[in-house]
């Protein structure tokens, strides 16, 4: 295979009916992706809605360290606004910790001196330790911009027009005025329909719904723009925010910043194993605006992905080879977890996909063979279990819904991984399955198996390399494309360039399910059979701007500045740019298309 590097710079005649539908498909994405950023009323013309400029909002960012350094009331008084600042929110933290915080709505100019004259009346003023001396804090400030006026009769559907952590919104009554801020909205785990009812309660307006409150007190409610600054710790330097976190350049993206984004997955994952001696591997969801794991532990099918993730990564190139050789236990170590069941633990046997992706998990590790300690012939036994278990529910009633022909699918590509390992099990047809899912699921169904189909299809390649359903998986791979967002898409909400809209989701904007499709064109990428030399220069810019939005997903620094314990959640991969719960799942399908990326470029 030619080695794909990446830098600045179809087999066979497709399905009809895959075809039909990736025809229908083009522009839906762009259509649902504008019915959710682009219907925002026209109240205001271009430039007029805008926060104050970096340069101004900068000056008076630098104006707040010195009056925290000072804890002076005669400085804080001389703050003043940056021109077009209609609000200030300023947030205190030490060691991670919010000790003062004030959301400020005032359009003359004193927002900013009476968000800090707040703070101050919360905090003690900055402690000093001998030998040390002064103790740093981070300063986090929001500056709004105009108010544009919100239509709507329920708060429903008045806050669907809200880019969620990007705008705040506030609420009018007489010369009451109550507002929430976004990157607070964010840090507390929040939404904006709660945001603008608690912009209502601020403003002394009576708890009902929103047409109520316009009919009997006359309330007005508003969205409106930050420019946000804040420090990621105590001693680091400001930075602009977007949506709370650092807006991730596509230009950026390259093998060195990936192998970087993979470690630090792969180092999320590993942390995130129960501190216990229960063997429960890996922990729960971790919220970490509220730094709580719910559940405690990871449901069977989140831990074996997560083991599958970290086995992949033990022999992906160029990874930290120390990391490499941590990951490689830790996978068996999950592995063997998942087979000692306790409560309040679920039982994998009850869960046919993650059994299918325990085999296949099981399979990878196994290639680069077993650690002392593990007992391989427990494991085997268990193999055995899964995999009969696994071919069972192949031989089941036929499903009837999307979910069973995932689960479907996951069992198909767990059984293909197993095949070399476990010769006396009898396994279902596979290859028999595999042509049922590719041939009676609905085209605009079948990108929701990936990436297990298209990967058990290529691992079931014929002894001369041809692989089944290839003219299919190009097609759905132009499907995928067409429906990933694009700068002239996302408009101001850069952050979201690279997703994927599906717009079947409830959801019409991108979020971590972006990583599953993304995994099995990563590995396409890498094959010959589909990516030919001659188109790799097509689709290294699409595979590159994809790992720039999960790399959006993922906790750095700069979005672990909100959170109560920063540490617990660096390198994991969020649910969404607003929603700040990190999960196996969205961490290990993330890890995975990172490190068949590396597998790619590094192929010789």
């Amino acid at each position: 295979m030619a080695r794909r590097q990446f830098a600045t710079s179809v087999r066979g005649e497709a399905q009809r009916p895959l075809l039909r539908v990736a025809d229908a498909a083009r522009g839906l994405c762009r259509v649902a992706l504008l019915v959710a950023l682009a219907c925002l009323p026209p109240v205001a013309a271009a430039g007029e809605s805008d926060p104050p400029g970096p340069e101004a909002a900068m000056q008076a960012y630098q104006q707040v360290v010195q009056a925290q350094s000072a804890w002076s009331q005669e400085v804080a008084q001389n703050l003043s606004d940056p021109p077009g600042t209609t609000g200030v929110c300023l947030t205190l933290r030490e060691n991670g910790k919010v000790i003062g915080r004030a959301e400020v709505m005032a359009d003359d100019g004193a927002a900013l001196r009476q968000a800090m004259e707040q703070v101050m009346a919360q905090a003690k003023p900055p402690r000093t330790v001998e030998g040390v001396g002064v103790i740093p804090r981070a300063i986090d400030v929001q500056f709004a911009g105009p108010l544009i006026p919100l239509a709507g009769d329920t708060f429903a559907s008045a806050s669907i027009v809200v880019p969620q952590g990007l705008e705040g919104v506030a609420a009018r009554v007489g010369d009451r005025l109550g507002a929430a801020f976004p990157a607070v909205i964010l840090a507390t785990d929040s939404s904006v329909e709660r945001a603008l009812r608690v912009a209502c309660a601020r403003a002394e307006a009576p708890p009902m719904e929103l047409n109520e409150l316009r009919k009997q007190v006359d309330v007005r409610i508003y969205r409106f723009k930050v420019t946000h600054i804040a420090m990621a710790s105590d001693t680091s330097a400001p930075m602009f925010l977007t949506r709370g976190g650092r807006l991730v350049d596509e230009a950026a993206v390259n093998t060195q910043s990936i192998r970087a984004f993979a470690d630090g997955m792969a180092s999320h994952l590993m942390r995130s194993m129960w501190p216990g001696e229960e063997p429960f591997g890996l922990m729960g969801p971790y919220r970490a605006a509220r730094d709580e794991y719910e559940p405690f532990v990871a449901e069977p099918h989140a831990q074996a992905l997560a083991a599958l993730a970290l086995a992949r990564y033990a022999r992906t190139p160029g990874v930290d080879p120390q990391l490499a050789k941590a990951a490689r236990r830790t996978a068996w170590d999950v592995l063997f977890d998942i087979t000692v069941v306790q409560p309040p633990e679920l039982d994998p046997m009850g869960d046919t996909a993650a059994l299918g992706l325990w085999l296949a998990a099981w399979s990878e590790a196994r290639q680069q063979g077993i650690p002392i300690g593990i007992s391989e012939e427990e494991l085997a036994k268990f193999a055995d279990r899964a995999a009969s278990a696994c071919s069972a529910a192949l031989r089941g009633e036929q499903p009837v819904d999307e979910q069973a022909m995932i689960t479907r699918a996951i069992a198909v590509y767990g059984l293909t991984m197993a095949k070399p390992h476990l010769p006396t099990v009898e396994h279902a047809p596979v290859e028999v399955e595999l042509d049922r899912l590719f041939n009676e699921t609905p085209p605009g169904q079948l990108v929701a198996l990936m990436p297990w189909l298209g990967w058990a299809t290529m691992a079931n390649a014929h002894d001369d390399g041809s692989v089944d359903h290839d003219s299919a998986l190009n097609v759905l791979r132009d499907v995928i494309w067409d429906h990933q967002v694009l700068a002239m898409d996302a408009g101001n909400e850069r952050d979201l360039i690279g997703g994927t809209v599906f717009t079947r989701a409830r959801q019409p904007l991108p979020t971590w399910q972006s990583a599953k499709p993304l995994a099995l064109l990563a590995t396409m990428f890498g094959d010959e059979r589909f990516t030919p030399k001659e188109r790799v220069i097509d689709e290294l810019p699409k595979l590159a701007r994809g790992l720039r939005f999960l790399k959006q997903l993922s906790v750095s620094d700069a979005e672990a500045h909100m959170y109560p314990n920063p540490g617990r959640s660096l390198g994991g991969v969020r649910k969404a740019l607003w929603d700040q719960t990190v999960t196996a799942d969205a961490t290990a399908l993330s890890l995975l298309t990172a490190c068949e990326t590396l597998t790619a470029v590094s192929s010789p």
